[in-house]
């Protein structure tokens, strides 16, 4: 189970930052009360608000960068995307941490993952709304590997939902999630933050499923992970599919 929430650069108005302050501050207070694993993708301008929110919260809490179409245009130049990778990994440094991670949000970088992996990235959440008929986008929940080392997924459900009733959207996730509990299969739930904290009801719903994952985590059919946490388990198995041949190929 992968949870991961986008946080966009904040608004320019001093009351919409103050109201959202304090949204994302009960947000973080949810997450961290039902000691779950999170990956929160940001902007590098939202990265310290979000990293002082995070200390302290026991389960494991990844800080990755939200890739947007503001800066991650498709008429974007080489050049410019090593520029905003270079200010990411600076502003990740500063603060004290590496970014590994990359959430993709109405952008494609099918051609840049060189500069990806240059820069320390080896997990990408790409958009399926963006299509690109070189390189196959993974289904839903799917983990695929890429090149230079990369590792890519998709968005299994995108919380929340446009245009859905809010009950028959719980009651939808909560068979989602046995269905894919059941089959042993992974689950990749992207939330939109900045909607979900302007939605009381979404903000409930959120809740709520917050609560259903702990409950499951605890009784041990499911692992609510970070993708930093997966890509190196991911790691960890492709280094031993690699051992395994070469002992085989020496064998022979």
């Amino acid at each position: 189970m992968f949870l991961t929430g986008g946080l966009s650069a904040s608004s320019s108005s001093r009351r919409a930052r103050e109201s959202h302050a304090a949204e994302l501050d009960r947000l973080v207070r949810l997450v961290a009360a039902h000691e779950l694993s999170v990956t929160w993708g940001s902007s590098p301008s939202r990265f310290g608000e979000l990293r002082e929110r995070l200390d302290g919260i026991s389960a494991v809490q990844e800080l990755a960068l939200l890739g947007e179409a503001d800066w991650l245009a498709p008429n974007q130049t080489r050049g410019g995307i090593v520029r905003r990778l270079n200010e990411a990994t600076a502003a990740a440094e500063e603060l004290g941490f590496e970014l590994s991670s990359l959430l993709l949000s109405g952008v494609s970088l099918q051609s840049d993952f060189d500069l990806l992996a240059k820069h320390g990235v080896n997990l990408v959440l790409v958009d399926t709304s963006i299509s690109n008929d070189a390189t196959r986008t993974p289904a839903d929940g799917e983990i695929r590997t890429l090149r230079f080392g990369l590792w890519q997924l998709a968005a299994t459900t995108r919380l929340p939902h446009e245009g859905s009733r809010l009950s028959l959207l719980a009651g939808g996730l909560t068979r989602q999630l046995d269905r894919a509990i059941g089959r042993g299969e992974a689950v990749h739930l992207a939330v939109d933050v900045a909607k979900i904290l302007a939605d009381a009801g979404a903000l409930r719903q959120f809740e709520q499923l917050l609560a259903q994952l702990a409950r499951q985590q605890k009784q041990g059919s499911t692992r609510v992970q970070t993708l930093r946490q997966i890509a190196a388990e991911l790691g960890t198995s492709r280094s031993r599919a690699g051992a395994t041949s070469i002992l085989r190929k020496e064998a022979a």
